[in-house]
């Protein structure tokens, strides 16, 4: 992992920034961070290292970021059990 903390270390600070920007909450956006760092830990063999690291891990975070807004539209507007109706067959 000491490659991984090396590179990347530098660049938590500006994730956290954009994590807060991102969704106006502290303790959303340390997720946020902690789900790109995990993430890009997993895929950091795909990383090539002729690229510039940044773009690459804000890619993830924003990717993250659009999946998780999506997955809460979904969950609104999924019904609810309780609310069908149940109907008798005549």
């Amino acid at each position: 992992m000491g490659r991984f903390d090396a590179l990347v270390g530098e660049h938590v600070p500006h994730l956290r920034r954009y994590a807060r920007a991102l969704t106006s909450d502290m303790t959303r956006a340390d997720d946020l961070v902690q789900d790109t760092l995990e993430r890009a830990w997993i895929k950091f063999h795909l990383w090539q290292p002729t690229l510039d690291l940044r773009p690459w891990l804000f890619t993830i975070m924003h990717n993250i970021y659009v999946n998780q807004v999506r997955a809460s539209v979904r969950r609104a507007r999924a019904p609810s059990v309780g609310s069908y109706a149940f109907r008798k067959e005549r």
